[in-house]
């Protein structure tokens, strides 16, 4: 299983195609300005208190697929997000 857990002082993180965001991932990361996620369907993804202090500025990036913006904005955690976006190719 993957896990992925963030490090203050970063303004962009990239998100590889992972299982879990460990609990509060984002919390105290306070320059961060945008989070890019290559995971396409946010049920993959096993994170339910990752995004509580850091991410309510940053913009979350997700794959331009059709449908995966609306399926992240469909899920409470992401919502914390001040915006989710396509990624451009």
């Amino acid at each position: 299983m993957a896990k992925y857990e963030i490090k203050d002082g970063v303004g962009i993180i990239p998100i590889p195609k992972v299982t879990e965001i460990v609990p509060y991932a984002f919390d105290g990361c306070s320059n961060l300005k945008s989070v890019y996620c290559h995971v396409a369907d946010p049920t993959q993804i096993n994170i339910e208190r990752g995004v509580e202090l850091g991410g309510h500025q940053a913009t979350l990036y997700v794959p331009a697929a059709k449908g995966v913006v609306a399926a992240y904005k469909k899920k409470a955690v992401w919502k914390k997000f001040a915006a989710i976006k396509p990624m451009e190719e």
